[in-house]
């Protein structure tokens, strides 16, 4: 779910996933994105798997190019088996 502060909206997010033969998981993600100036916004986030403890964070610029269709850019941090940094770029848009 997500709430509206006015400021910046808020989600969280809770899951879990069942296969057979492996272990039940259970993740959390949480998330956060505040308008900048005009289509511009910044985001955050945070996700942790409690069964591996492995967790992820990541920040970055949001634009929006319409009311459905942004594109993000966010530089990440990773911490499981192997700590990761890393990039991701791309396009989001709803349906």
């Amino acid at each position: 779910g997500s709430y509206d502060f006015g400021t910046a909206v808020v989600m969280g997010s809770i899951g879990q996933s069942h296969q057979e033969g492996a272990p039940n998981q259970t993740s959390l993600v949480l998330g956060a994105v505040a308008p900048v100036q005009g289509g511009l916004s910044l985001r955050a986030g945070y996700g942790r798997n409690t069964d591996t403890h492995d967790d992820k964070l990541s920040v970055g610029p949001q634009y929006a190019l319409s009311k459905r269709t942004q594109l993000y850019a966010d530089l990440y941090h990773e911490r499981g088996s192997a700590k990761t940094n890393g990039v991701a770029m791309g396009m989001q848009h709803s349906f």
